[in-house]
């Protein structure tokens, strides 16, 4: 290849959606922990579950609505996001939170974390409603019902 073909790629600057950003990640699932996890601990799919809840307000009534009804409402599938996990690295490597025996713990500083957030009444605030108001109901077994319904 000649140097007149030659392909150059500039990097710029663009803006990344608040639920890709790592740090956005990192509080929603901390909260999640902190508000309607058990121990405050849970497992990857729940973390997931959660996550997909908080794309929408569809989503989110849809939980709510399972919770309330599981029979009346088809909630076989939810998404799976690499942001989630990614953030979860970070989360970890920054002593938020650990995994242990196949759950996430939410540990001492990424409580002083969220409580941070939450003094902030504005930061999260239709979540944390949300997840208020669903308190802990959403629990493993539950998850674990729901994604056995999950067949090709």
């Amino acid at each position: 290849m000649d140097n007149s073909t030659r392909i150059t790629f500039t990097k710029r600057p663009i803006p990344i959606p608040a639920e890709y950003r790592p740090l956005y990640k990192i509080a929603q699932l901390l909260q999640v922990l902190y508000l309607s996890s058990r121990g405050k601990k849970a497992s990857l799919l729940k973390l997931h579950l959660f996550s997909w809840a908080f794309k929408s307000k569809k989503n989110m009534q849809k939980l709510e609505s399972y919770i309330k009804s599981p029979a009346a409402i088809d909630l076989r599938l939810w998404g799976l996001e690499p942001s989630l996990n990614r953030a979860l690295v970070y989360a970890i490597s920054d002593n938020l939170c650990r995994y242990e025996k196949g759950n996430y713990v939410l540990t001492n500083l990424g409580e002083e974390f969220i409580e941070l957030i939450y003094s902030d009444n504005d930061i999260l605030k239709e979540q944390r409603v949300f997840l208020n108001t669903i308190g802990k109901s959403v629990t493993e077994k539950l998850v674990n019902n729901i994604s056995k319904s999950w067949k090709s």
